[in-house]
């Protein structure tokens, strides 16, 4: 579980199953899409932190599958999709009218979720990068065998890992002001807009027409 070693032990990883690769390219696909859906939707205040976040995480993801890091990679994507999977879900059952003590039963899932692999576990990855593959990795760049791992190149994939801690550090503290609203008695909602950028955008859309005598 804590085991980071396994990151580094045989690099350069070039032989790998399939469903690896297909997994990465369909995680490369889906923060290319989220790009594009940023800038159909209504924006939010984290419009810029959203930008950087895609913008950084893909990246990392073609950082790491281009320099045969693609177990270190493995592991970052399945800390970073457990809290996701939590949070749409709640949101789904709020969106159904689901009662409010049971979303912010969730919420709760979904905020402990987020500490434990999005900053402990994912700690342990980039501790990995900074102390781990610096002492088991020679630095050796020879591109023909697939070794990336130089001394011009190792603090690459520590700055991008740093940086995305950053955004989920804000993150997290917009998480703690929901969290204080429900201690106050309120529901959780979502903290960064007044409304879901879809309902918006549809509100938007059925006042244009009723002002214009057309059906919604």
């Amino acid at each position: 579980w804590f085991k980071t070693e396994a990151f580094f032990e045989g690099y350069p990883h070039t032989q790998l199953p399939h469903v690896m690769l297909w997994y990465y390219y369909v995680q490369l696909a889906f923060w290319l899409q989220q790009i594009f859906v940023l800038h159909i939707e209504v924006p939010r205040k984290d419009f810029w932190a959203l930008m950087a976040h895609h913008t950084v995480t893909l990246l990392l993801i073609s950082g790491s599958a281009l320099s045969n890091f693609w177990r270190a990679g493995n592991a970052v994507f399945v800390v970073m999709d457990l809290a996701d999977i939590i949070l749409a879900f709640s949101k789904s059952i709020k969106y159904l009218g689901v009662s409010s003590r049971i979303c912010d039963g969730f919420f709760a899932c979904f905020m402990i979720s987020w500490l434990y692999t999005r900053h402990y576990l994912y700690g342990y990855i980039l501790h990995s990068f900074i102390f781990t593959a610096y002492e088991m990795i020679p630095f050796e760049l020879d591109i023909a065998q697939g070794k990336w791992y130089c001394r011009e190149l190792a603090w690459l994939p520590v700055l991008g890992l740093s940086l995305l801690q950053i955004l989920m550090v804000y993150w997290f503290a917009l998480i703690l002001r929901i969290l204080f609203r429900i201690l106050k008695g309120h529901n959780a909602e979502d903290d960064r807009s007044d409304e879901e950028p879809y309902v918006h955008r549809l509100s938007q859309v059925c006042t244009h027409v009723s002002e214009n005598k057309g059906p919604c």
